[in-house]
C-alpha cells in the first residue's frame, strides 16, 4: 500500500480489488475500467483514482463489473460497466471515473436555492442557525454493489436500488420493475427504517433497525429473520451470513457503523486545537507544551485533504479556525504555527498534484 498507509476495508470484484484506507483515500487495482487505465505492467500494484484524491470515503463496495464508494457527507460515487443501469443511470454504458449518483428525494423539506453548486443539498435550520447540507433522505449512509445491481441505504433508513431485476435482487416486484436504469426507492414492508444493505452475485440482504433481516425475491422483500437482533449481515455469490446478538440485549434500535476507523478522527484534531488554543490565551501552566503539540495538529490537518474534507464542510469554519490560529500568543508562538500551516499546505497540496486530478463536491 505504501509507507504510512493502513487497510480499513478491502472489496473485490471480478479482476480487481478495492482498498480504503485509514485517511479515507481508495486505492485501487486491476482491471482498467475500474482501477484507471494505466501501462499493463501497473494493474496490480494498488494507486489511488485522482478523481477521487482528497474526498472524505466512509465506505465502498464492489460488484462484478462496477464499484461505489461513499463520502462522508453521503453523496455515493458509481463507476463500472453500467449495461444494466447499476451506476443509477441509463447511459453511457461504461463509466471510467466514479460519477455522484442522482437521488430522488422523497421528503425532503427545505428548497434548494439557485446559489448553492451542489446537487441534492438545501438550507436546513439547526441548532446552529441556517446551514447547507444534505437532508436525510438523500445523504447516502451504506452501499451494496451485486453482479448487475446496486443497493443505497440513506440515513433516513430509505431503501433506493438500480440495475438488473431479473431475479428480484432489487426487492421490487419482477413484473412491475425488470430493471431500474435510475435509482428508485424501495419502502419498508413494515414502515421500518433499513439500516445497511449486502448484494450477492443476484440478490439482497437487508437489515433493518430493529434487527430483522430481509431478503429479495421475484415478489418483493421477505422477513427471513425475525426478533433475533441480528448485529451485522453479509452476502456473497450465492450465500448469506448473518450475526445474531446473545438473547439478553434483545430489542436494541440499531444504528450503521462506518467501516472506516480513521487513525486520528478530524474532529478529534479540532477539539484539541480548540483546547490548546485556549491553554495559551489563559496563559496556563503547560503553555510551552501546547505551543508545541498546537504546532503538530495543525500540521496533522492540514496535510490530509480527505481528513480536512471531513471536518469543515462551510468555508467559514475553516476561515474561523485559521483566524483562531493566526491570533494566538506571542511573536514565537505565531510563527511556530504559521511554519506548521505551510508544512501541512505543503503535503496536503502536493497529495492534489496530479495534472489529472479532478475536483469534484462531497
Amino acid at each position: 500500500l505504501g509507507k504510512g498507509r493502513r487497510a480499513s476495508a478491502i472489496a473485490c470484484g471480478n479482476r480487481f480489488t478495492l482498498v480504503l484506507t485509514t485517511r479515507m483515500c481508495l486505492l485501487a487495482c486491476g482491471t482498467p475500467s475500474i482501477a484507471g487505465y494505466r501501462d499493463a505492467s501497473s494493474w496490480g500494484s494498488a494507486q489511488e483514482l485522482p478523481s477521487l484524491v482528497g474526498l472524505p470515503l466512509m465506505q465502498l463496495s464492489a460488484g462484478g463489473h462496477h464499484a461505489a464508494v461513499v463520502t462522508a457527507h453521503g453523496t455515493a460515487l458509481v463507476w463500472g460497466k453500467n449495461e444494466t443501469g447499476c451506476c443509477g443511470r441509463e447511459y453511457p454504458k461504461e463509466l471510467a471515473v466514479p460519477v455522484p449518483v442522482k437521488i430522488p428525494s422523497e421528503n425532503q423539506s427545505a428548497s434548494s436555492p439557485a446559489n448553492l453548486p451542489f446537487t441534492d443539498w438545501a438550507i436546513w435550520n439547526n441548532k446552529d442557525g441556517l446551514v447547507a447540507k444534505m437532508s436525510d433522505d438523500v445523504a447516502i449512509q451504506d452501499v451494496a454493489c451485486g453482479a448487475e445491481h446496486t443497493i443505497l441505504v440513506t440515513r433516513s433508513g430509505r431503501l433506493l436500488v438500480c440495475g438488473s431485476n431479473q431475479r428480484g435482487q432489487l426487492g421490487a416486484d419482477v413484473s412491475k420493475v425488470p430493471t431500474a436504469t435510475t435509482v428508485v426507492p424501495v419502502h419498508h414492508p413494515s414502515g421500518g427504517r433499513f439500516v445497511s444493505a449486502e448484494a450477492g452475485n443476484a440478490h439482497s440482504l437487508l437489515l433493518d433497525n430493529y434487527g430483522d433481516v430481509w431478503l429479495t425475491s421475484s415478489n418483493g422483500l421477505q422477513l427471513v429473520v425475525k426478533g433475533h437482533s441480528v448485529l451485522a449481515i453479509a452476502a456473497g455469490g450465492d450465500d448469506n451470513s448473518v450475526v445474531i446478538a446473545p438473547a439478553s440485549t434483545g430489542g436494541l434500535s440499531l444504528t450503521r457503523q462506518f467501516s472506516v476507523e480513521k487513525e486520528d478522527d478530524g474532529m478529534d484534531i479540532v477539539d484539541s486545537v480548540e483546547n490548546l488554543l485556549q491553554e495559551i490565551s489563559s496563559n496556563g501552566a503547560n503553555k510551552q507544551y501546547a505551543c508545541n503539540e498546537i504546532a503538530k495538529r495543525t500540521e496533522e490537518l492540514l496535510k490530509y485533504p480527505s481528513v480536512l474534507n471531513s471536518v469543515f464542510l462551510d468555508p467559514r469554519e475553516l476561515e474561523y479556525m485559521f483566524d483562531r490560529l493566526s491570533n494566538v500568543g506571542d511573536g514565537e508562538v505565531k510563527q511556530n504555527i504559521a511554519s506548521a500551516i505551510e508544512r501541512g499546505l505543503k503535503i496536503g497540496l502536493e497529495c492534489l498534484r496530479g495534472d489529472d486530478t479532478r475536483l469534484m463536491h462531497p
